[in-house]
């Protein structure tokens, strides 16, 4: 159990980078500085973007929360251990490409962000790659778990 509290605390830690580096962003204004071949799009895309980085922080501290109390009591880090072990969900995990996909859509997002500020074109087609990557991974996800 003491190799997983110190995933918790790795993961604590790349999530305080993370809203550190949000926050950065924020006070620098980077989502300002998008193009667009109107003014409509560039407020769309540096919304988009915005939007985006707020939701991803906002799960970020519900997950911090949720590791914070399970390193505090015992009983909640061996319900988030067994949670996180459950041989059906690493299985419905695998069988949907498990961290792969993960990755592919990662960089998507990323590679969206990166072409909002370069040409609204790319961004649009970044987003629409995106989407239809978390769409076929929620497909095959709620597929897998009412087959197993």
């Amino acid at each position: 159990m003491e190799n997983y509290k110190k995933k918790l605390q790795t993961r604590l830690a790349l999530s305080a980078l993370y809203s550190a580096a949000i926050l950065t962003f924020l006070v620098l204004g980077v989502f300002r500085m998008t193009s667009g071949s109107n003014s409509h799009i560039s407020e769309f895309i540096s919304g988009f973007n915005f939007g985006g980085c707020i939701g991803v922080q906002c799960v970020m501290l519900y997950f911090m929360g949720k590791y914070i109390g399970a390193l505090r009591s015992e009983d909640k880090l061996k319900k988030l251990y067994i949670e996180e072990h459950d041989e059906r969900n690493l299985f419905i995990a695998a069988k949907i490409g498990g961290a792969a996909v993960n990755l592919i859509i990662g960089g998507l997002a990323l590679g969206t962000i990166a072409a909002g500020y370069v040409n609204d074109t790319a961004f649009f087609v970044m987003l629409a790659a995106t989407m239809f990557a978390v769409f076929v991974k929620l497909a095959f996800k709620l597929y897998y778990r009412r087959a197993y």
